[in-house]
């Protein structure tokens, strides 16, 4: 089946946003600087502008990829956002299999193109993707691609057009293109890549193997679903234990202070408003972690899973970040009894 477009027929586009990549990219330039959903917010709005202005193209259908319950909030304020920008936000669980969201955005793309006969202009927007391949059979199949990406690809020249690629940093504010060029060393790798060097602690800790069956699954599924964060909010973490775990046999935090003791990971207090919160780090060093790593990674790790932190975005985040965005971060929702019941998690350092 062909999908080429009339010529005579009136230039229409679907925007498709990696936001799972876009976000990470932003979050790993700007750190506390800057809220990423922001910078997004305009970054969408340019673009459409650019189409009609430029390429004298309406937008008639946006949708943005992401597992937006690993966002702060369970980013109910990112899907609010977009969708009163005209984004339809489509959820991706992140657990369901590695780059989960560039596929679906792939098979949705293709699927646009063979059922809306009035898209002619096939618009992706990501952080560093490039989605040659979707590119490609656009190409192939008489409609217009264009890629908006903080990053060309190296190899666009053998492949496709570079005029394909269009240049993200031209279509920010003045402002928001020093905030986006200037890399900052007080912020870690955003969340979305797996980075090679985890937080490094403070002081000196002895490992020792983990023995207790709960314990070490645990420690499995903070990997599996938060591994890819530098820090990770205590509350969803004990949330996705309570989901897969049998609560009946095993209590979220007692399991967490049992990978604590054996120093899988550690707690740290963060300030924020309106109230403080504990991030719970892992030790990449540990033998368990490394064993858990080395299982579900052994062929990638060296490429995919090493190289996805670089030397760019190395640093620590601030702790300005977590009060700026989405307004703080509330450790008390876990317990049901609200701020007021607080022994047991204090007794925990929770």
């Amino acid at each position: 089946m062909h999908f080429a477009k009339s010529g005579k027929a009136p230039h229409r586009a679907a925007v498709f946003v990696d936001y799972e990549n876009l976000f990470s990219h932003l979050y790993g330039r700007t750190g506390a600087r800057m809220k990423p959903d922001a910078l997004i917010s305009e970054l969408l709005q340019a673009l459409k502008r650019y189409l009609m202005e430029q390429l004298r193209t309406s937008t008639v259908m946006a949708a943005a990829y992401a597992d937006f319950s690993e966002m702060q909030g369970g980013g109910q304020t990112v899907q609010r956002g977009l969708y009163l920008h005209g984004v339809e936000p489509r959820f991706v669980p992140a657990s369901m299999q590695r780059n989960a969201a560039e596929i679906q955005l792939t098979v949705d793309a293709v699927e646009t193109l063979y059922t809306r006969n009035d898209v002619t202009t096939l618009a992706i927007v990501s952080g560093d993707r490039h989605y040659l391949p979707l590119v490609q059979h656009c190409l192939r199949n008489g409609s217009r691609a264009l890629v908006l990406t903080f990053k060309r690809p190296e190899t666009a020249g053998s492949h496709v057009d570079e005029d394909l690629f269009l240049n993200a940093h031209t279509l920010l504010s003045e402002s928001s293109r020093r905030t986006v060029a200037a890399p900052q060393a007080a912020h870690r790798a955003a969340p979305a890549e797996r980075p090679e060097q985890a937080a490094s602690r403070s002081e000196n800790v002895e490992y020792r193997s983990l023995t207790h069956e709960g314990a070490l699954r645990a420690l499995e599924i903070i990997d599996q679903h938060f591994g890819h964060y530098n820090e990770i909010y205590l509350t969803p973490c004990l949330r996705k234990l309570s989901e897969v775990l049998d609560d009946s046999e095993y209590d979220p935090k007692s399991l967490i202070s049992e990978i604590e003791n054996a120093g899988a990971v550690w707690l740290e207090k963060r300030r924020g408003f309106p109230y403080d919160y504990t991030v719970l780090l892992i030790d990449a060093e540990h033998p368990d972690v490394v064993a858990i790593r080395e299982d579900a990674y052994p062929a990638e790790r060296a490429d995919d899973y090493g190289n996805a932190y670089t030397a760019e975005n190395d640093g620590e985040y601030d702790e300005e970040e977590y009060e700026s965005y989405r307004g703080g971060y509330r450790e008390q929702e876990y317990d049901e009894d609200g701020p007021g019941n607080r022994a047991e998690g204090d007794n925990m350092r929770f």
